[in-house]
């Protein structure tokens, strides 16, 4: 577990991974991975950008769903459906950017939904708004 790895790049798309004890003369180990996603010849957004979208698109629907269960907004108020509007289009996004294709469908509709709401609100249409 505490085995460190020396990279080494043999090629724009793959490195070769060797370990600590083959560098030693030990058993030999050594993996070929690809590098990265790369986006039309050029490498892919860093790892940690994703994950701050993704961290921030979850949030996007979780904060108004707890919103919404401790009785500090309604399902009808522009809080819960902005919220869940942006955090669902977020989620959609990277979904399609990752091919995750079932995701993309749930999300899609997530947002979707939430912005025929938000339009549903905007004209008058549809329920009665008491909060927001």
């Amino acid at each position: 577990m505490g085995r460190r790895a020396a990279l080494d790049s043999d090629s724009r798309r793959t490195v070769r991974v060797v370990t600590r004890a083959a560098q030693r003369g030990g058993p030999s180990r050594v993996w070929t991975v690809e590098a990265g996603p790369r986006v039309r010849g050029r490498p892919a957004q860093p790892l940690q950008c994703a994950i701050r979208r993704a961290v921030g698109g979850a949030l996007g629907i979780l904060i108004p769903f707890a919103l919404l269960q401790f009785h500090r907004t309604g399902p009808h108020s522009w809080l819960y459906l902005g919220l869940n509007a942006a955090g669902s289009a977020v989620l959609t996004w990277l979904a399609v950017a990752e091919a995750q294709w079932g995701f993309v469908i749930l999300q899609g509709v997530w947002a979707l939904t939430a912005v025929i709401g938000m339009l549903r609100r905007a004209v008058g249409s549809g329920h009665a708004v008491t909060q927001g």
